[in-house]
């Protein structure tokens, strides 16, 4: 019996762990996926292996919104789409959805339309078109009332 019981609590042990270390993987997916964005962004020709800041500069005066997100931080992503939910707010647009998950969604529409070879058109069209897209999609988009 006391052999079942040890049994059991070896298993469901290595269960625990195995859960945990399938959560950490998905956790750690969700930022490594900032990371692949941009190294396939740089195997396509969008964005150069050598970016530097003058590249950057140069990106941010076009307004290419698309080559800044690629190579912009996790944070910094979270904090422009902070904006921009709050520039809709002002115009009495409310959007609930954490910020966080629209940059998990903006990053899989951009990952896919580069894998697909269609940077030129996003490039045009913006992080904010995109962003503003998925929010409608979601059904996320409400005008408040007057």
């Amino acid at each position: 019996m006391r052999a079942f019981i040890l049994l059991i609590s070896v298993f469901l042990c290595y269960g625990d762990i195995h859960l945990f270390a399938s959560t950490q993987a998905y956790i750690n997916e969700k930022v490594d996926i900032d990371n692949k964005l941009k190294q396939l962004a740089i195997e396509k020709g969008v964005i150069p292996e050598d970016a530097d800041r003058s590249y950057l500069r140069k990106e941010m005066d076009e307004k290419n919104t698309i080559t800044m997100w690629i190579l912009m931080s996790r944070e910094n992503k979270i904090t422009m789409i902070d904006g921009l939910k709050k520039k809709y707010k002002e115009e009495d647009i409310i959007i609930n959805n954490p910020s966080a998950d629209y940059v998990e969604a903006i990053n899989i529409v951009l990952y896919d339309s580069i894998l697909e070879g269609y940077t030129d058109a996003n490039k045009k069209k913006g992080i904010k078109t995109i962003f503003e897209t998925i929010a409608i999609m979601d059904k996320d988009y409400n005008k408040v009332n007057d």
